[in-house]
């Protein structure tokens, strides 16, 4: 996460406090807590855990569908037999 952070440092004009907490792995309501503490901008924080959300709901199902296929493992149905 620092790692990122400093390199998205390097081309952004963020802060790189924010973006720590912005790319740390951690639920939203905590990451978003510890940056009101700090006083750093909770919207920043919180829209970047809340696409880090979504990007994995969408992405998780069809990560699992391709490297069950690639490893030979995925179930497969001829036509004709019966769920």
């Amino acid at each position: 996460s620092v790692a990122a952070a400093y390199g998205l440092r390097l081309i952004s004009d963020a802060p790189f406090e924010a973006l720590v907490l912005a790319l740390a792995p951690g639920g939203l309501a905590e990451m978003s807590l510890i940056a009101l503490a700090l006083g750093i901008d909770t919207a920043f924080v919180a829209s970047h855990h809340v696409f880090r959300i979504v990007l994995v709901v969408i992405l998780a199902p069809t990560a699992f569908r391709i490297g069950s296929w690639a490893s030979g493992t995925g179930e497969t149905r001829d036509e004709g037999e019966e769920a």
